[in-house]
């Protein structure tokens, strides 16, 4: 298991892009470390890591004091860094600009800081912003760069992705005795657990991907804490080797990568909630006959504020 240490993250760095150790008060970026003494670029101002702001408005209350609460949600993140050259090198500002260079359709990319908090954490944006300053101070060799990212999702996820054990469907054990009876009397087995409990170790709720399977036909997910489901009609089926992916966060259903969300006829999307608020006990059933190799698993990432 890793350990969080002063200047690297654990004995197995994060490395998804393969940059290696990433390094307390550093940036992780496009396979590139910024961050001194990772690399020649120190971290020398970050905002809008550790901030967030919510959107949303109250109604005044006619000809009373106050208002009425609306609905609240947070803001997309949005995270500027300025990064200063800890030497002399001309060719720092080159690949700097190279790392950061835009494409045509710019899509969201995974961001690793590790600022202010006992570990690395992950976001996913979109870097909309490169300014290197040219004045005063640039001509006398103190160079800077400023960048700044857009993260449409403001959540910061831990770097490990966790995973459930695989729930199976419910089977029934062998039910009843049959006459005449012969001693010793022989009762069964039992039925197969088809339930798991799962966590969320963050501060924020944070939406999980499930994977089904098959073959199942009318596959059914309940949130056994609460009451809510995700629910296919009761003819679908998920044949023996095809994957059904449901992306609560993404709202997409799709089996082998095409779109069956119109078979999802209950939809009572639900997150994981913080871990102040305890874990949640994930059933998995289906409305045809039993399949052992019909299964279930949940993944998620902890999400902080």
């Amino acid at each position: 298991m890793a350990e969080y240490g002063i200047g690297t993250y654990g004995a197995g760095p994060y490395s998804a892009d393969g940059a290696g150790a990433i390094a307390e008060w550093g940036i992780q970026w496009r396979g590139a470390l910024w961050g001194y003494p990772a690399s020649n670029w120190a971290l020398t101002s970050l905002n809008g890591w550790n901030s967030w702001t919510m959107r949303g408005s109250n109604v005044e209350r006619p000809a009373r004091h106050g208002s009425f609460p609306g609905l609240k949600r947070i803001n997309e993140r949005v995270i500027e860094a300025e990064l200063t050259a800890m030497a002399d090198d001309w060719t720092m500002l080159p690949a700097l600009r190279a790392i950061c260079a835009y494409d045509e359709d710019p899509v969201e990319e995974e961001l690793v800081i590790w600022a202010g908090d006992a570990f690395p954490m992950l976001v996913h944006g979109r870097l909309e912003r490169q300014a290197i300053p040219t004045d005063h101070e640039w001509s006398v060799g103190h160079h800077r760069a400023v960048l700044q990212w857009t993260c449409s999702d403001p959540r910061r996820y831990s770097i490990t992705e966790s995973t459930s054990l695989t729930i199976g469907l419910p089977s029934a054990g062998p039910v009843g005795l049959n006459f005449p009876l012969t001693f010793p009397l022989a009762f069964g087995s039992g039925g197969s657990s088809n339930s798991t409990i799962v966590a969320n170790a963050g501060d924020v709720a944070t939406w999980p991907i499930f994977t089904i399977t098959g073959p199942v036909t009318g596959p059914v997910i309940t949130n056994s804490t609460t009451g809510q489901k995700l629910q296919f009609s009761p003819s679908f089926t998920v044949g023996a080797g095809q994957t059904l992916v449901i992306d609560t966060d993404q709202r997409a259903v799709t089996l082998d990568g095409v779109s069956r969300s119109g078979e999802l006829v209950t939809r009572e999307w639900f997150p994981l909630p913080p871990a102040r608020s305890g874990s949640t006990t994930i059933t998995f059933s289906g409305s045809g006959a039993y399949s052992p190799s019909a299964g279930l698993v949940a993944k998620w990432r902890d999400a902080y504020s």
